[in-house]
């Protein structure tokens, strides 16, 4: 349900050398939910770009490690196992912030099984 950003250090734990991640930032899914092999994630962020006709590219999508990216259409989320005011946030941060996306490229938009939102430090 969750996904972690970071890297991973060496660390010597009870006199035994290991390896550790240090995680720089959390992604959590409204729901658990076993991905197709088949799906790939993807950050999603606002384009920039505004349009007066649809269908109109104001999403920017960025293939995680990877330098693949993209401007699409909004993708529909419809698919997304999530109440509604969970998917009316995701479309929210999708549309302000960043999200990250799981799907599969569908011609110039993406097909979004799951969403995951970045999970904020308590102030």
């Amino acid at each position: 349900r969750g996904l972690l950003r970071g890297t991973i250090a060496k660390a010597t734990i009870a006199g035994h050398a290991t390896s550790r991640l240090l995680a720089k930032e959390a992604w959590l899914a409204p729901t658990a939910l076993a991905l197709p092999a088949t799906d790939v994630l993807f950050r999603g962020s606002p384009s920039g770009i505004v349009c007066a006709k649809a269908p109109c590219p104001t999403v920017h999508i960025a293939k995680l490690n990877s330098t693949i990216a993209a401007n699409i259409a909004e993708p529909s989320l419809a698919a997304v196992p999530a109440t509604k005011q969970e998917l009316a946030a995701a479309a929210w941060e999708l549309n302000h912030r960043s999200l990250v996306l799981a799907g599969q490229p569908a011609g110039s938009s993406l097909a979004v099984s799951q969403v995951y939102r970045r999970i904020l430090p308590a102030k």
